[in-house]
């Protein structure tokens, strides 16, 4: 049984003091699990390349560092937490 629940937005960033982008999108390519997926599928099919220029410019146009050298990409989800 559900007492209570609360719903809210919450913000997490994504901060590398000594990677910038292209560091930061491969270790994404690397080992986070969607973006693993997205770029086997793209080796398949000859595209991985383009990927990763799309995958730099979203990481580069996100970054809210005011380091040259680093990395802050904030990332907005929605915690839901249920008490019982």
């Amino acid at each position: 049984m559900v007492v209570h629940r609360r719903v809210s937005p919450d913000e997490h960033r994504v901060e590398y003091q000594d990677c910038y982008v292209t560091g930061e999108s491969q270790l994404f390519r690397r080992y986070y699990g969607p973006t693993m997926n997205a770029f086997d599928a793209a080796e398949k099919n000859g595209t991985a390349s383009d990927l990763q220029k799309e995958l730099e410019i979203l990481f580069e146009s996100q970054n809210k560092s005011p380091h040259k050298e680093a990395t802050s990409i904030p990332a907005t989800f929605l915690r839901v937490t249920v008490f019982v």
